[in-house]
């Protein structure tokens, strides 16, 4: 039996977090009321415009994503992916920070990358 790992970093995930579903969960986790608004006005009507030498682009709305770099961006990322080995429904995948590492067991390696 070979078993194999995959270690992903979930850093990117801050790009596609999408709003709705973040609210969805932070409302689970019990914050409601006057918090989740808090949560639900730093998140809404946000725009992203590209600079390229000089010229800037016309702002586009936009519905997912979280800050970079921000304690909030990465606090609110954690929050939505903190539950992804109960969605999986098995105990190979772990997380650690920004790591995800998926565990799998296979006969042999080309079955396991199907």
């Amino acid at each position: 039996m070979t078993k194999l790992s995959h270690n992903s970093n979930i850093g990117g995930v801050t790009h596609v977090v999408p709003y709705d579903g973040l609210l969805n969960k932070i409302y689970r986790y019990g914050i409601q009321d006057q918090p989740l608004s808090w949560f639900e006005r730093s998140l809404s009507n946000r725009t992203r415009s590209v600079s390229i030498e000089n010229h800037l682009s016309s702002a586009a709305n936009i519905s997912s994503g979280v800050s970079q770099g921000s304690v909030l961006g990465t606090l609110l990322s954690f929050l939505y992916i903190n539950d992804l080995p109960l969605a999986v429904g098995l105990p190979s995948v772990m997380l650690y920070a920004d790591d995800t590492v998926i565990f799998t067991a296979a006969s042999n390696r080309s079955t396991s990358l199907s």
